[in-house]
């Protein structure tokens, strides 16, 4: 169980969908969330013209940048780099996060263990899609200076989660004892896996999915296979996905899901494994066979 922890925001434009400070009293980083549109009212902050790690989010899309910002002589440290993406086609994103420490203590050495880092825990989360090219060098950090980014890691991997973006926050973690999924997730110590499958007349494949609850809803975990024809009369959006999913090859050529999906209700999970209209309180079930609407 994680410890509870205090954060202070100061709102820098009177409102919470303008630019946002973030800081903590034990903590030496500075986190700054900023939408494009404010960006050019940073040019003069003093955090803004330091060293750092940025995140360039793409909301819509859920795509994020990774990178990291040094000062130039005669030139800003993060403002200048992030400018300069502004005006590349490759990335269009709608909102920015910075992360920069107090004193501006942060050198090229610490720079590149950090992004290293951060594009490293963004993959495993699989949150978002990563649209760097190339993976950052870690460099050669000492131990002592390895504990030291750590830390500063952890309470800006809390931060950036806190500010509304979920990229180092995994939907569930896995340890796969004898072919079983033991599964942990930073919401359950120890979740109950439900599972729902069906056979439809005719079909070579059997719809099999494996969900655990969490605090964010209804996980369906990677390796559950996927009915690969929809009824008709399915909600539109989930057809949508289904393909989207089938063009990104996260459900594979035997309909086999790559990915973790949350979802925010047992039927619309339900539904989508099995292609079909279904009760998810009804059709999901223990490896016992008791319902979910049964589960006390």
């Amino acid at each position: 169980m994680s410890k509870p922890k205090n954060y202070n925001y100061f709102l820098m434009d009177g409102e919470p969908t303008g630019r946002i400070k973030c800081t903590m009293s034990n903590w030496t980083g500075i986190a700054l969330k900023i939408p494009i549109n404010l960006l050019k009212n940073c040019k003069d902050r003093k955090e803004t013209n330091h060293n750092g790690i940025y995140f360039l989010f793409n909301t819509d899309e859920q795509k994020v940048y990774i990178g990291q910002a040094a000062g130039r002589k005669n030139e800003d440290g993060l403002y200048r780099r992030v400018t300069e993406h502004q005006y590349e086609n490759t990335k269009v994103f709608n909102e920015i996060v910075m992360i920069t420490a107090i004193g501006n203590y942060l050198g090229a050495t610490e720079l590149n263990y950090l992004e290293n880092k951060f594009t490293t825990l963004a993959k495993e989360a699989d949150r978002y899609e990563l649209i760097n090219k190339n993976e950052p060098p870690q460099g050669n950090v000492t131990e002592e200076k390895v504990a030291e980014l750590e830390e500063f890691i952890e309470y800006s991997k809390n931060i950036v989660g806190v500010l509304g973006y979920k990229i180092f926050i995994p939907l569930v973690s896995f340890n796969k004892t004898n072919d079983q999924n033991q599964t942990t997730t930073n919401q359950i110590e120890e979740p109950l896996i439900l599972y729902c499958s069906r056979k439809k007349k005719g079909a070579n494949v059997i719809a099999q999915g494996q969900c655990v609850q969490t605090n964010e809803g209804y996980v369906l975990l990677r390796g559950s296979i996927i009915e690969p024809n929809f009824a008709t009369y399915v909600p539109p959006r989930l057809i949508a996905l289904h393909e989207e999913l089938i063009k990104k090859k996260e459900i594979d050529e035997n309909c086999v899901l790559q990915k973790d999906l949350v979802f925010s209700s047992p039927s619309t999970l339900s539904s989508f494994v099995l292609g079909s209209s279904s009760n998810g309180w009804d059709d999901l079930k223990t490896k016992d066979g008791i319902k979910l609407k049964d589960l006390k």
